[in-house]
């Protein structure tokens, strides 16, 4: 009889043992699988970028009537698209602006400045309401400057004598910095999952030391610069949707 309770004993051990096993693999099984799966965000961005900048060494070839609109401070609108896989973002950004002046007396003056952008980072805080990261941005710029007479007609002799100026400066810049953001889940004007206003900051360096330069057929050279400061600032809202 002793050998019968014995036996029944040892099979109840091992049912309880195996089925505690069984659910603790479970557990871990479930925790681990929450832990390693994907996380994936992207959003809507607008916002403006800041980096003080002069062409004062063109003004002996392009004078100051050209100089003078190229160095306006004023900077595209800038749009964007930007995806976060886990902690990884990715983002890309384009704006274009046009400047006008027609003070001069016998020329109209345009500007076409556009920006176009695409941005790394990973975020080592992403929690409720905060993300920040280490930042690193590809920028090319790129400036059009164009002259031609404020007349309709004009004479032909007039014409070849002062051709219409049509200028491309182009400019490839890379920004290292910091991107902070702060995120709400209220107030939002846009159906989203939830909004960010966020500041990036870093140094610019340049990619090659004089701009590009195009005319409409040619491609030109020149020992002029684009003299840049030596910080970065933009300023963004963002409208961002979980997928999963």
């Amino acid at each position: 009889m002793k050998h019968i309770y014995l036996l029944i004993f040892l099979s109840l051990s091992t049912t309880c043992l195996f089925s505690q096993t069984e659910t603790d693999d479970s557990v871990w099984i479930e925790q681990n699988f929450e832990k390693r799966s994907l996380k994936f965000e992207y959003g809507i961005n607008f916002g403006v970028d800041m980096i003080p900048y002069n062409f004062n060494e063109f003004q002996p070839v392009l004078k100051s009537y050209n100089t003078e609109i190229l160095n306006l401070p004023i900077t595209p609108l800038l749009w964007g698209i930007s995806g976060k896989l886990n902690h990884f973002t990715l983002g890309l950004q384009f704006g274009s602006l046009i400047n006008e002046e027609n003070n001069h007396d016998s020329l109209k003056i345009k500007l076409i400045k556009t920006v176009y952008g695409i941005n790394f980072g990973y975020n080592l805080i992403d929690n409720k309401h905060w993300e920040i990261s280490p930042l690193v941005s590809l920028k090319w710029y790129r400036y059009r400057l164009l002259n031609s007479s404020k007349n309709d007609e004009i004479p032909l002799d007039d014409y070849l004598q002062n051709r219409d100026l049509d200028l491309r400066i182009n400019q490839a810049m890379c920004i290292t910095g910091i991107n902070i953001a702060y995120k709400s889940y209220k107030y939002s004007f846009l159906p989203c999952d939830f909004w960010t206003v966020g500041l990036q900051g870093g140094y610019p360096f340049k990619l090659h030391d004089k701009p590009l330069l195009f005319a409409k057929q040619n491609k030109l050279t020149s020992d002029y610069k684009i003299n840049y400061a030596n910080y970065y600032l933009a300023f963004y809202f963002s409208f961002n949707f979980q997928v999963w």
